[in-house]
């Protein structure tokens, strides 16, 4: 970590890689909500109710494993409710 006069604290650097996910993540979470967005269109659409799914289930596989090595939710932008927000 490294200090921040200006912002009065602490500011972590993040690796490429941690950059890499992070940027991974907001496309999965922008799919996910666009794929809801067709769902809520056509209700019967199994296509877009599979993908809705899909993208809930590997948001929170990530949560939890981040969680396991703890690691912060916010850091890689998955500090938010999937059950809520996806489902």
């Amino acid at each position: 970590m490294k200090s921040c006069r200006a912002c009065g604290g602490k500011v972590r650097v993040m690796s490429k890689e941690q950059e890499i996910i992070r940027q991974w993540i907001e496309e999965m979470k922008a799919n996910a909500k666009e794929h809801i967005q067709r769902k809520s269109r056509d209700p019967a659409d199994e296509f877009e109710s599979g993908a809705v799914s899909a993208y809930y289930e590997m948001i929170s596989s990530l949560q939890n494993l981040l969680k396991r090595f703890g690691l912060e939710l916010q850091e890689y932008v998955l500090d938010f409710d999937p059950d809520r927000e996806l489902l």
